[in-house]
């Protein structure tokens, strides 16, 4: 069973806001989870032009076997990313 999650394609204002405990383990088991990465987002949709703006992450734990960042783990092919105004705390750990 494949237990991916949708790519992401949209845009996300913070409004000052920060996700604070955000915690997430992915040791994945099958290729498409390998390749989907760790983070806020796992990954941007082909073809996305997304925007972060105005939000913080802090006391977070994100661990991936291939790929991860605080907000988002991976990109495919023609996605475009936008991060402003943002930030992550030095209470993140990316493993």
């Amino acid at each position: 069973m494949d237990n991916t999650l949708a790519d992401f394609k949209g845009n996300i204002d913070g409004d000052g806001h920060i996700v604070y405990g955000l915690y997430l383990e992915n040791n994945p088991t099958s290729y498409s989870a390998y390749h989907q990465g760790t983070g806020l987002i796992p990954r941007l949709a082909a073809g996305a032009n997304t925007t972060i703006k105005n939000l913080g992450i802090d006391y977070a734990y994100l661990h991936h076997a291939n790929s991860v960042a605080a907000f988002v783990g991976s990109t495919v092919d023609g996605s475009i990313l936008t991060i402003d105004s943002c930030y992550a705390g030095e209470n993140v750990t990316l493993k």
